[in-house]
């Protein structure tokens, strides 16, 4: 049996007692908590133990568990790394609820800030009216699409939704990808026949319609509406049809 020289036990406990210490006291980070509790909770670093002549193999036991522990330190340190953030991208969603409108106007304006407004088409809906803007006063292109007109519909005279109208595929295609390139990939299709961005509380979407006749060809029209004064709207149909019902 291996037998160690007197007060030789001594000097290996202070050795390995210098090291406890030293990697206790400099393991500062989280991921070494594993290394400094497990050495603290070790008997065999006792002095008293390792008096205990009979016994001498188990001296080499705490280092070879301590390497052990420690070595894992970079594995450990590297799952607690904080996680890089990435840049947000925006969304469809978020894009069209930003913008909020169309152009310099934002839906919920007044129609008092609007100038060279002429009445567009009636609408049988109590509190709804369409404009359009006097010739010559509206820029009709939207990049390298030409438009035949912008309307522009309010409620009880704030801003609800405006419509965009082209003449021809191509032009709704142009019109489509500067929306498209503006809030970001289309949300949804709509029965194959237009593309929508929907956001909380703003929607836009195409739509296209073939014109029947000799002429034929297509009507293309972008559609950008508040869907919080859309509820206000369905809301009043809502109440005026309990009134009428109370009358049946």
């Amino acid at each position: 049996m291996l037998q160690v020289a007197p007060g030789a036990e001594v000097g290996v406990y202070r050795k390995r007692t210098n090291l406890t210490k030293q990697c206790c006291t400099n393991l500062r980070n989280p991921s070494r908590l594993l290394c400094r509790r497990w050495l603290c909770s070790q008997p065999l670093f006792h002095f008293s133990f390792l008096r205990m002549n009979r016994y001498p193999i188990l001296l080499l036991l705490p280092l070879s568990l301590l390497g052990s522990a420690c070595s894992s330190d970079n594995t450990l340190e590297n799952k607690t790394q904080a996680p890089s953030i990435d840049t947000p991208v925006v969304s469809a969603t978020s894009a069209v609820d930003e913008k909020n409108g169309f152009r310099a106007f934002h839906f919920g304006d007044d129609v008092s800030q609007f100038s060279d407004l002429t009445p567009g088409i009636s609408s049988r809906e109590e509190g709804i009216k369409s404009y359009g803007m006097k010739q010559g006063k509206e820029n009709l292109k939207i990049g390298d699409a030409k438009l035949q007109s912008i309307e522009y519909t309010f409620y009880h005279d704030k801003l609800y939704h405006v419509d965009l109208i082209v003449d021809g595929s191509d032009n709704l295609a142009k019109v489509t990808a500067a929306a498209t390139s503006l809030y970001g990939e289309p949300s949804s299709t709509i029965s194959g026949n237009g593309v929508k961005w929907e956001g909380q509380k703003v929607e836009a979407r195409t739509l296209s319609v073939q014109r029947g006749g000799l002429a034929g060809g297509t009507t293309g029209y972008l559609r950008i509406k508040s869907k919080l004064i859309e509820q206000q709207v369905e809301a009043a149909k809502t109440d005026a049809a309990k009134k009428g019902s109370a009358d049946l």
